[in-house]
């Protein structure tokens, strides 16, 4: 299965770089705030289903989209970084969104890193223990080794997914992609597949 067969989501553009093909994940391009999400990935059911909308009252010089989840007063805010035509955004995430949602048999790989966490201290278990949790695709943190002996996760939690521990220089996509890249085995094991950690 080549790498355009997989659909991959991440919290930014971290993913795009493992694409060789046309994107079939609307998480390219733009970028969430973890508990937006975390929140994504446990909706990703219903995101098709979903008008993206502009909130016009935050003042960003970037759009700045809005999932309204029905029955509930909880919404995902989708931060256009790239991107400043609104009608463009809307066209482009819509057909990544139907080409992720049109054939229910490609994997799907979700990947979180250190990054993400900036500024997320007291909550960093919480959060980890949902992704792990989230009952679809294969789940892969990307961990700096101190990170890892600051984090606590039972051995269930482990067996859910793959953790990835990267060197402490690794502060950005770009960097845990290079990084990746130069250990191939890392690359192989992290789509394969498989839970526990790699070291």
């Amino acid at each position: 299965m080549s790498i355009f067969k997989k659909i991959i989501l991440t919290r930014d553009c971290h993913g795009y770089q493992y694409y060789n093909g046309a994107y079939n994940s609307p998480t390219i391009g733009n970028c969430m705030y973890i508990p937006d999400f975390i929140y994504f990935l446990e909706n990703i059911n219903i995101i098709p289903e979903l008008k993206l909308q502009f909130d016009e009252n935050i003042n960003k010089n970037y759009p700045v989209g809005i999932l309204k989840i029905p029955k509930s007063t909880d919404s995902i805010r989708i931060h256009f970084l790239h991107d400043n035509d609104k009608k463009d955004i809307i066209d482009k995430w819509n057909r990544r969104v139907s080409r992720m949602d049109k054939d229910k048999s490609l994997q799907k790989y979700i990947f979180l890193n250190d990054c993400d966490f900036n500024g997320i201290t007291d909550n960093l278990d919480i959060y980890l223990n949902r992704f792990f949790n989230i009952s679809y695709g294969a789940k892969i943190f990307f961990c700096k080794k101190s990170t890892y002996k600051k984090i606590q996760l039972s051995e269930d939690i482990l067996n859910k997914g793959l953790i990835v521990i990267i060197p402490d220089k690794c502060k950005s996509g770009p960097a845990i992609y290079n990084y990746v890249t130069k250990n191939l085995h890392i690359k192989i094991r992290i789509f394969s597949n498989t839970n526990g950690i790699i070291d």
